[in-house]
């Protein structure tokens, strides 16, 4: 051997472990006991101290900085220099499934923290005696693959070596070919069970003194455990049981002296036995037996009510071979179709398709058998007298070995209703064109009367300013030489021609709303409301108005005409407060469902609601013209602005109590001032 070699001493100890006070109390331990004892307080430092030496044994903690622990031994089992040096987990921790995270990781074995240091030297002597040993070979007999994977890895975490068999037949061959130190075997096994081969091993001269451990979760009753315990098992573990169980069942039966005198005579007892085991085995045939009898009962119940389901559904179910042929329908099915359970012999899927939908239903056939969820299937199917039924539905495929067995379909009959929707189609294209017709009809008798309102109220003009004219000039020429009833009579013509005027221009501007295209932008409300309010002081000087006006939002619109909405709604409230002592008029606004409602309030004369739905009317007036001035198109004018804008208007008053008007516009959605 080199300077280079290592050698592996086999009472030198590495602890690993990143806790100071926690490494030099098992170093202090360990040496007090007569061991040489190594430290690392990480997976380099471990690492390095391994390049130079190796221990006969590795405390590890798992909770180490950077690496843990639990890596750490991966790489250590990994590698073949390290592999063999037995590594016992240390932790502090409290989570339930660290020791079994442990073993998988190839810690041979688990100590908690805080170290027992009284316990410790014996421990680690008992880790280095079971490693020195030569490995002990447990037969594992279980017929269920997972059940016996479970037991091998566990039992080789342990450094065991394993031996399996499926069933007692199997397992007496192993032993007759195999050395065996322990057997674990379940109860319910095929060919032999677990009590036959437990009497069969106690009968044999070579193996009669093998440690034997019955593993079952069949047979649970105390007295199998006691039928066990006769025929020679020395435990009765019952599954699932902790590794722990099994590990320290094994190594207590194999350290314990074999029971020759108590096995002797119960292998002598041959006739008592065999009427034991002869019992238990009656007793759980008998169990399963009542067992498969009520399972059955309640397959046969379960399958009457899914029958009963299946024979009343009122949607057509079907099951077809991946051929297309029909393994079964429903009632519903046949009399939906007209078919015959004998027609279904002859009769494949691809025969009722109608042409319509033949491809189409006939690709996504191929698509379902390949695995595809296609969804809602749409199809038309032949019946028997030829008649085509409309159907809806979905299909899927039931595998096994990743092959198809065979689709089952559900489908409901819609032909009623695609009728239906198809008649229901027509009218509303119908009345789609009556409606495109009747509103071109429309729009040309609307054109029409606001072309001839425009031509009349032009013609109006010239006519009335000549009246006007000459009635005022004859005033004020010979205003003196006329008596009294003559002036007044020209008086009233100049008057009369002036409400005229006001009239014409009112029909002219009414007109013009309807063939002035809107040019929307962010509308400051709160400018056009200020500027509404300011000119009707100038026309009214000598009035003193008490105008309260909130903060008003930016709405979308065309500040061009919604000036003229303003313009009208507070020229009737300064209007109609004109007998009032102290007249106010409030303006405010609120926002509603992404619109904004804009109010003018007043406490004025008011108006009588049952009049109301007169009140935006052309030439509509609630009040005589000897009262109140006005053309009757003012309020009609703001209506047809809101809508227009795709809002809305309306009025809330009583006699004497003022009067409410309220509008909405819609807000503005990106723009958050006016250009």
């Amino acid at each position: 051997m080199t300077s280079n070699d290592t050698s592996r001493t086999q009472s030198t100890i590495l602890v690993v472990d990143d806790h100071p006070a926690n490494s030099k109390l098992a170093t202090e331990v360990l040496r007090n006991a007569g061991y040489a004892v190594l430290q690392a307080s990480d997976a380099t430092t471990a690492l390095e101290v391994l390049s130079k030496e190796l221990p006969a044994l590795i405390l590890m903690d798992i909770a180490l900085p950077g690496v843990d622990g639990l890596e750490l031994t991966r790489q250590l089992k990994a590698a073949e220099r390290t592999r063999a040096i037995p590594i016992v987990a240390l932790t502090a921790s409290v989570m339930r499934g660290d020791e079994a995270k442990a073993r998988a990781a190839g810690c041979d074995g688990y100590l908690p923290k805080p170290i027992d240091t009284r316990r410790l030297p014996a421990q680690v002597a008992e880790f280095l005696e079971r490693h020195a040993q030569a490995p002990q070979c447990i037969l594992v007999v279980e017929d269920e693959p997972s059940s016996r994977k479970l037991l091998r890895v566990t039992l080789e975490a342990e450094g065991f070596r394993v031996h399996e068999a499926r069933d007692g037949v199997e397992a007496l061959g192993v032993l007759d070919r195999e050395a065996v130190d322990a057997i674990i075997s379940d109860i319910l096994l095929p060919n032999m069970d677990g009590y036959r081969l437990c009497h069969e091993v106690r009968r044999s001269a070579k193996h009669g003194d093998l440690p034997f451990i019955v593993y079952t979760n069949t047979y649970t009753q105390p007295e199998d455990e006691r039928a066990a315990l006769e025929l020679g098992a020395d435990r009765f573990l019952l599954k699932p049981a902790s590794a722990d169980t099994i590990v320290k069942a094994l190594r207590e039966t194999m350290r314990a002296a074999p029971a020759g005198t108590k096995r002797a005579a119960a292998a002598a007892d041959e006739v008592g036995l065999m009427k034991l085991y002869s019992e238990r085995l009656i007793a759980k045939l008998e169990q399963r037996n009542q067992e498969l009898t009520r399972r059955a009962s309640e397959l046969e119940a379960s399958e009457a009510r899914y029958r009963d389901l299946f024979d009343h559904a009122h949607d057509m179910i079907q099951s077809v071979t991946p051929e297309g042929r029909y393994l079964f329908v429903n009632p519903a099915w046949l009399a939906a179709l007209g078919y015959t359970e004998a027609d279904l012999s002859t009769l494949r899927v691809f025969d009722i398709l109608h042409p319509d939908t033949h491809a189409h239903c006939s690709a996504l056939f191929q698509r379902v058998l390949a695995g595809e969820d296609v969804g809602i299937v749409e199809a038309a199917f032949v019946a028997s007298g030829g008649r085509r039924i409309d159907v809806e539905g979905h299909v899927s495929a039931k595998f096994e070995g990743g092959r198809p067995i065979h689709t089952r379909g559900i489908f409901r009959d819609v032909t009623e209703r695609r009728r239906m929707q198809g008649a229901l189609q027509e009218l509303n294209a119908d009345l789609e064109r009556r409606v495109v017709a009747r509103t071109a009809e429309l729009q040309d008798t609307v054109q029409d009367l606001e072309a001839f309102t425009s031509s009349v109220s032009h013609d109006l003009h010239a006519p009335l300013r000549a009246i006007g004219g000459f009635a005022k000039l004859a005033l004020e020429d010979a205003g003196a030489e006329l008596n009294a009833s003559a002036r007044d009579d020209l008086q009233r013509i100049v008057k009369n021609t002036r409400r005229m005027e006001t009239l014409v221009n009112g029909l002219l501007a009414f007109a013009r709303l309807g063939r002035q295209e809107l040019k929307k932008q962010p509308v400051d409300m709160q400018a056009l409301a200020l500027a509404a309010v300011e000119m009707q002081h100038a026309l009214e000087p000598g009035r003193r108005v008490a105008v309260r006006i909130e903060k008003l939002p930016r709405v979308l619109g065309d500040p061009a005409v919604l000036c003229e909405v303003w313009a009208n709604l507070i020229a009737n409230a300064f209007k109609y407060t004109r007998p009032t002592p102290e007249p106010v008029v409030e303006i405010r606004a609120r926002a509603e469902d992404g619109d904004t409602t804009f109010i003018v309030a007043d406490n004025g004369v008011g108006f009588d609601m049952q009049q109301s739905a007169r009140l935006f009317g052309a030439f509509e007036r609630l009040h005589s013209g000897e009262e109140f001035e006005g053309s009757g198109l003012g309020l009609a004018i703001v209506r047809r602005i809101v809508e227009r804008h795709g809002g809305r208007i309306w009025a809330e008053s009583g006699v004497g109590e003022g009067a409410r008007f309220s509008f909405t516009l819609p807000s503005p959605r990106t723009h958050t001032s006016a250009p």
